[in-house]
């Protein structure tokens, strides 16, 4: 497992994208709309969250502060295409 912070801008976009990792985290500041299977999914501070490996999924800051978080993979995953 890794764990890494994670910051997103507000109006930004994490395009819908999957891996072999489960991921699991928690956001503590501002909040985060995860689109999954079609379905939305708004996590705020001290909210916790799960995706299954492999599942689709999107994520999109629609306020008006940066959203902050600390996501954990599972296997580890090393540089996620969203990083270059």
């Amino acid at each position: 497992m890794n764990v890494q912070g994670f910051a997103i801008e507000p109006g930004a976009v994490v395009p819908e994208h999957s891996h072999d990792n489960e991921q699991t985290g928690v956001v503590y500041e501002g909040e985060l709309t995860f689109v999954v299977d079609g379905e939305e999914l708004v996590v705020g501070e001290g909210d916790t969250y799960a995706i299954p490996a492999n599942e689709p999924h999107a994520a999109e800051n629609r306020g008006e502060t940066t959203v902050r978080g600390i996501d954990t993979f599972s296997p580890p995953r090393t540089n996620p295409n969203w990083e270059e």
